[in-house]
């Protein structure tokens, strides 16, 4: 898995730029281990580039990222085995095994971002679910294309709280819409996120390059060194706030989850996914709230 460039890292050392392009487009940029591994790779070496002042972070293909691989999780980070028929049920994950992928997924991974060195924009168009969501929430910047689609749906599945960048969303949007999107599982548009500030700015898809561009140009008029003293002490602020906290409080909690169980009358995705894979188990998920919120920008299309 690792021969190929699940994320592909462009440094330009005399323009002083680099972006970060999430490289799974026939999966939607579906995030997996590997794929998070090569993401904290190429920020790490971004962060170490002297000769970068700043980096964008965007997906290749129709959309930003649906987020977690819904066919792996669970079954990648954890080493999940499904039961075979007429076999002895495998043995659960251990707790520490779970600890130590969480703690790795929270501080390696989304840590490689939220404490970069360099100004981060996200560029994100289409989809940008979960903690996809999170990785454009820890950026500096969003600026995204006007038929972009934002928010956590699993927690129609798994309930709030259940992504790892979960800080990032109270940080970013505040209380009162983070525990919207969290205890609904609803979709922000673009125009719900721009007039709510959850992102920068909006374009057309085709105009959304040009409009990135021009917030790379002018990070590029400020000095280099007054920029790495800025994002030193934006880190600051942030672990004021309580991210480190979050952090912490996310991997251990992810970890309670992974324990959880569901019953009877429950949407059970693991048995839906077993019986007839995820992208399936996650869309009869959403189905139980079709209807219930009507900002849901899920089902926009559903009720025009």
């Amino acid at each position: 898995m690792a021969e190929r460039p699940y994320v592909i890292l462009e440094k330009d050392s005399e323009k002083h730029k680099a972006v970060v392009t999430l490289n799974r487009p026939e999966e939607s940029n579906a995030l997996h281990r590997e794929m998070w591994s090569q993401l904290a790779s190429a920020m790490t070496d971004v962060h170490n580039d002297d000769d970068l002042k700043v980096v964008v972070i965007k997906g290749a293909g129709d959309c930003f990222s649906i987020g977690e691989d819904m066919e792996l999780q669970g079954r990648e980070g954890y080493g999940w085995e499904d039961p075979t028929p007429g076999k002895e049920r495998p043995r659960r994950p251990s707790q520490r095994r779970r600890l130590v992928h969480n703690r790795w997924m929270t501080h390696h991974v989304l840590g490689s971002i939220a404490y970069c060195n360099k100004p981060t924009i996200a560029q994100v168009h289409g989809s940008c679910f979960g903690d996809a969501f999170s990785v454009a929430l820890l950026c500096d910047l969003i600026v995204c294309s006007d038929d972009v689609l934002l928010g956590h749906p699993g927690a129609r599945v798994f309930g709030p709280n259940t992504v790892y960048g979960a800080m990032a969303y109270y940080l970013r949007l505040g209380m009162a819409l983070a525990k919207d999107l969290m205890f609904t599982g609803r979709l922000l548009d673009a125009e719900e996120a721009l007039r709510r500030s959850v992102v920068t700015n909006v374009a057309p898809r085709r105009e959304l390059d040009e409009l990135v561009g021009r917030y790379v140009q002018g990070i590029l008029q400020m000095p280099a060194d007054g920029i790495a003293t800025g994002k030193a002490v934006e880190a600051i602020y942030q672990d004021i706030h309580g991210l480190l906290e979050g952090l912490n409080v996310a991997y251990e909690g992810m970890t309670l989850l992974s324990n959880m169980r569901w019953e009877p009358d429950e949407h059970n995705f693991y048995k839906e996914r077993m019986k007839l894979g995820a992208k399936e188990a996650m869309r009869l998920a959403n189905e139980r709230f079709r209807g219930l919120y009507d900002n849901d920008a899920l089902f926009k299309p559903a009720r025009a």
